[in-house]
């Protein structure tokens, strides 16, 4: 991508280089857009979707990654000549895979083909958060003198944003950053329900991306979740990374509900728009266990984009959800203010650490002051989203793997209670200094 088009409301329709972007003016007509997105409200249920939700008949082929593009070609005509026709195509790192909705004859043929090597319907995937609780008076922000001309203090900051920075339990208001290294230069993809850009937290640095729910888009987050993370992410107040650049990827829709096909969609522009860049996506959703879309992150963190990832709200074992079950993402687990284990939070040896995740205040949608306090392990896969990014920004060189290594390491052991057995008991630790 290299380039942007500006609509009425000043902000761009597509994520452009960072370089591009610099000249855009921030919109000065938000409360007008707030208006605006009300009214696409209402008018949402009459939209055109793109991708399909789940249940429909479609199916999910992954080729082997070290197939040829002739091999993979010849398949596709083998297909065709079942009278079995591909409905979308995704290709990106050594990710491929298509959909579907075969004949007997086309799916017989795919099932036995050597060359794919899993075969899956096009499942359903949620926002991995709890029911919104009532929301609280805006806390605004107060910075303080920089300690050491690198370390900044936020007075009055959230419990969580506080939490990451102390070994011991003291939820003292005070949150602790470097402000060199707050996500300079890095973007977070938020793959989720779209991001409401013009809310005062985001102060022009999220920018609309792509959309695999509905065509046209209407370049807004209809059900809040995104907002919300991305406010945790990177919002002025309620931010771990306070100069980070936000990307909406929306790939679920008004009731928070996606499908494999949208996330594959989405994971493939993501790919595609973070070449170069410094970047690292959030997936903020659950669903069961789906191999396509596990294989398409690990291709993504091989083109070194990190993968941050809750471990899902099931109380179950995380290992039966995805993106849980891949290895290759960071997986995050939730605590609450009292150090104490998220009941709802999946568990299991495919959590990776632990993060503050309930009763957390960010951005809402409907005004460009609104905020919501929710629950949830998606709260805490943005807290350290959030974390990602500023050590991104920090380092010359990184890898996904040794940010994961960094995570886990540094992490506060043992600080949690009531972890279930065979869970990593490390919480989220990131002092500034």
């Amino acid at each position: 991508l290299t380039g942007s088009t500006c609509t009425d409301s000043g902000r761009p329709s597509t994520h452009a280089p960072r370089a591009a972007r610099a000249a855009l003016p921030f919109s000065s007509t938000m409360q007008a857009g707030a208006l605006i997105a009300a009214l696409l409200v209402a008018a949402v249920s009459a939209a055109h979707t793109t991708s399909t939700l789940a249940n429909d008949g479609l199916l999910i082929a992954t080729f082997h990654p070290n197939t040829s593009p002739e091999e993979r070609a010849a398949h596709i005509l083998a297909l065709e000549t079942a009278g079995t026709y591909v409905q979308q195509r995704w290709d990106f790192s050594n990710f491929h895979a298509y959909s579907t909705r075969p004949t007997a004859e086309g799916n017989a043929l795919m099932r036995a083909s050597k060359i794919i090597k899993a075969v899956e319907p096009n499942k359903l995937f949620h926002a991995a958060m709890s029911v919104p609780a009532a929301p609280l008076a805006h806390v605004a922000p107060a910075v303080g003198a920089q300690n050491a001309a690198v370390c900044k203090v936020q007075r009055d900051a959230t419990w969580g944003l506080v939490r990451r920075n102390k070994i011991e339990l003291e939820i003292d208001g005070l949150y602790s950053y470097d402000a060199s290294a707050s996500g300079n230069l890095t973007v977070v993809y938020i793959i989720d329900s779209g991001i409401y850009l013009e809310h005062l937290e985001f102060a022009g640095r999220a920018l609309w991306g792509f959309d695999a729910v509905e065509e046209p888009s209407p370049r807004t987050d209809f059900y809040g979740h995104g907002t919300f993370v991305a406010g945790i992410v990177g919002g002025s107040t309620f931010g771990v990374s306070k100069n980070v650049e936000m990307v909406a990827v929306r790939v679920l829709n008004q009731a928070g509900i996606g499908s494999t096909s949208a996330i594959l969609s989405g994971l493939q522009y993501t790919a595609s728009a973070a070449e170069s860049e410094r970047a690292l996506a959030l997936m903020a959703f659950s669903g069961t266990y789906s191999s396509a879309v596990n294989d398409a992150i690990a291709a993504m963190t091989a083109v070194n984009i990190v993968v941050v990832a809750p471990v899902g709200n099931n109380a179950a074992d995380a290992c039966f959800f995805s993106p849980a079950s891949e290895t290759t993402a960071i997986r995050v687990a939730a605590s609450d203010s009292l150090d104490k284990w998220y009941p709802s939070s999946n568990f299991g040896n495919c959590s990776d650490v632990i993060a503050p995740g309930v009763g957390i205040t960010s951005a809402w949608i409907g005004n460009p002051y609104s905020q919501n306090t929710l629950s949830g392990t998606s709260m805490a896969a943005a807290n350290v989203a959030g974390t990602v990014a500023n050590m991104i920004s920090a380092l010359p060189v990184y890898h996904p793997g040794t940010i994961k290594a960094t995570l886990t390491s540094t992490a506060n052991t043992g600080a949690v209670t009531g972890v279930p057995a065979g869970t990593p008991n490390g919480l989220l630790y990131v002092p500034c200094s």
